[in-house]
């Protein structure tokens, strides 16, 4: 009786980890591979109507039914962004609020493929 070497076994176990590592979303072996990123789903700049300067200091919050999230200021130099729906699908509504400022609304929607939320750039607009 003839026996596979040690090795063969070994180079099967390392294919099969590889594989499983390297899996499709959604389970579709022909889908594309998925990374590890993270992604937000909102992306959102708040600016004074008036002087088209950045906002940095606004609360902003996104709304999808029950789901409540105060979105997070990614400020990069004068660049404000705030982010938030971090991988979550849905159809929001976007707030921000700023004393001496009215309230500044707009709806979003946010879809997923088969890995990851694509995001969705949205500006509010804060008149005084």
């Amino acid at each position: 009786m003839k026996t596979k070497p040690l090795l063969s076994l070994g180079i099967v176990a390392a294919s099969l980890s590889l594989s499983m590592s390297l899996s499709s979303c959604g389970g579709d072996p022909g889908g594309p591979a998925c990374t590890a990123l993270y992604a937000y789903g909102l992306n959102v700049t708040v600016k004074d109507d008036a002087t088209s300067m950045p906002i940095c200091d606004a609360v902003v919050t996104a709304v999808d039914g029950a789901y409540t999230e105060t979105l997070q200021n990614q400020s990069l130099g004068s660049d404000c962004t705030y982010v938030g729906a971090g991988e979550r699908a849905g159809n929001y509504t976007i707030t921000a609020t700023k004393s001496g400022f009215m309230n500044a609304t707009q709806n979003a929607v946010v879809t997923a493929d088969s890995c990851h939320v694509k995001g969705v750039a949205v500006m509010l607009r804060m008149k005084r």
